[in-house]
């Protein structure tokens, strides 16, 4: 993969959550950590290990919270017909009515 597209990797510190409803349909990939995801509709959660992949629906919200000890990072694809997967930030992914979510759990 060309330099220009390599993906944005996004850092979570454990106990930190990303909450995005995305307008097309994206790839999440973990690079490093664990991640537990749940996704609006969707009755299983998820425990996501570095290497794992998940497809995120459109328009459909879902929570990423980072677990463990150590730093997860992770990034999302969009899904490409036509072309591998294409980089996306967490900003380009979000609906205009959503803000992504960072909090500390107590």
């Amino acid at each position: 993969m060309p330099a220009n597209h390599r993906p944005a990797l996004q850092q979570l510190h454990p106990g930190m959550l990303i909450s995005v409803v995305p307008e097309q349909m994206l790839t999440l990939h973990i690079h490093r950590g664990l991640v537990w995801v749940t996704v609006e509709g969707d009755e299983t959660d998820y425990w996501l290990r570095a290497g794992d992949l998940l497809p995120l629906p459109p328009l459909r919200h879902a929570v990423i919270e980072a677990d463990g000890k150590d730093v997860s990072e992770l990034s999302m694809l969009i899904a490409d017909l036509h072309h591998a997967a294409l980089p996306v930030s967490a900003q380009t992914a979000l609906n205009p009515q959503t803000e992504p979510v960072a909090t500390a759990a107590g």
